[in-house]
């Protein structure tokens, strides 16, 4: 409900509508062709266009409007390619110059340049998702014993699970320095920017650190960060189950 109701109220906003009146079919397919020019993929552009339909289709049940102003609005049809998108792990050297170049970069999506680099790494270090790093908090990073690590409840993971994961020795220590002056309910990532805007913030990063984003291999995505944490444990031989 609350991912229906962000891309309801993302396109609302994005073409500008105060009233029903003021949307237009013109300006919702202007909307979703520069988001998805600006990377998002088709089935996502296509399941904002049927959020905003189901919207207004329940203002029309309810009497609240006379007719759905999209109705007419179609589907771009997805293919093969695009419906099975491949990911791809960064190189251990892609991620160095990643973690690097975002460190040194300016601000971004009014997110500082310090705090992506740490999204960055825990993403790399952990595989949390992006909306699991997004729940952390400065509690959640327990460093006051000799395995230090973080952790979520189960309301903040995907599988409502409670979970912890370890950090390196050298994470640890470095990290102290980024949550020193945050408060213990303090989100650990306060600026972090809306859900579509992650992308293309990572994409700028990795364009500044010269590392190519879609490639024959496959795509780097903000997900792509969990697939190479993943990757490098398997390569590691870390067992499956675990």
């Amino acid at each position: 409900a609350d991912l229906v109701a962000y891309r309801v109220e993302t396109l609302l906003d994005g073409i500008g509508a105060v009233t029903v009146s003021d949307v237009k079919p013109e300006l919702v397919g202007d909307f979703l062709s520069a988001k998805r020019a600006k990377g998002m993929a088709v089935q996502t552009s296509n399941n904002y266009l049927k959020d905003a339909k189901g919207f207004f289709n329940w203002l029309v049940r309810s009497k609240r409007a006379a007719e759905n102003p999209i109705a007419q609005v179609t589907k771009i049809p997805v293919t093969d390619r695009a419906r099975k998108l491949r990911r791809r792990a960064l190189e251990l050297d892609e991620a160095a110059a990643l973690l690097t170049a975002t460190r040194n970069g300016p601000v971004r999506y009014n997110m500082p340049a310090e705090e992506r680099y740490w999204l960055y790494r825990l993403a790399l270090e952990t595989a949390l998702r992006s909306s699991e790093l997004r729940s952390l908090r400065r509690e959640n990073v327990e460093l006051n014993n000799d395995e230090p690590f973080v952790w979520l409840p189960g309301d903040d993971t995907k599988n409502r699970k409670g979970c912890e994961l370890p950090l390196k020795p050298g994470t640890a220590s470095e990290i102290k320095t980024f949550i020193a002056s945050k408060h213990t309910k303090a989100a650990l990532f306060a600026t972090m920017p809306p859900v579509t805007d992650v992308a293309y913030m990572l994409r700028q990063d990795l364009k500044a650190a010269g590392v190519m984003d879609d490639t024959e291999s496959g795509k780097i995505d903000f997900h792509a960060l969990r697939v190479t944490s993943l990757s490098w444990l398997a390569d590691a031989g870390t067992p499956l189950r675990t």
